[in-house]
């Protein structure tokens, strides 16, 4: 799965941004980067904020849930040297009939310090983009977040990311993005940033 996903996300993001010196394209099984920059420090842009449509109940708890769910297995996560893959996941009770999903990642290019600082800037955005809402994510070019509540979105066997889709979003429609000259797309499978 892995490998046809690197296959048909290289071959899209070299049609989608093939004049570009900086892209991203993150599907659901793998995310593809370059960039003229040198790979080993945090980039945190361009960014891509996905939340689901959906509102939770009690937000107030469920907040709190997922900021100490993430940034807990942020921490966890990231405490591995470089070139190991940094990724967590993990399953919490929110009711008796609701689970939280979360998962997070880092590229293994980067430090654990690096690591743990990516993710919790992430972690930091889900308010705003997605407070109260049943799942949401954040992708950044070195790190990338998830939760879902009620909803498992991740394999215990990942090989590049998670498993699951962006809910909500259809093909070709703009996402939220920082800067001016940054465009972020939805292609057939996933996210594209250039």
């Amino acid at each position: 799965m892995c490998r046809t996903c690197v296959a048909a996300a290289t071959k899209e993001l070299a049609a989608i941004c093939s004049r570009e010196k900086v892209a991203v394209i993150c599907y659901d099984e793998c995310m593809i980067r370059y960039s003229n920059k040198f790979f080993s420090t945090v980039a945190l842009r361009p960014r891509i904020h996905l939340g689901n449509t959906q509102n939770i109940t009690e937000q107030d708890r469920f907040n709190g849930l997922v900021h100490t769910t993430m940034t807990d297995l942020a921490s966890r996560a990231s405490n591995f040297p470089i070139g190991v893959k940094k990724f967590g996941t993990n399953q919490t009770k929110f009711s008796e009939f609701q689970n939280l999903y979360s998962f997070v990642q880092c590229t293994a290019d980067l430090s654990s310090i690096d690591c743990n600082w990516c993710l919790q800037t992430a972690i930091n955005r889900f308010p705003i983009c997605c407070g109260g809402k049943q799942g949401g994510r954040v992708l950044f070019p070195s790190c990338n977040v998830r939760n879902y509540e009620n909803f498992l979105s991740y394999k215990h066997e990942i090989d590049c990311t998670e498993k699951g889709n962006l809910a909500g979003v259809q093909r070709g429609e703009r996402l939220e993005t920082v800067s001016p000259f940054t465009e972020g797309f939805v292609t057939g499978k996933g996210s594209a940033i250039c």
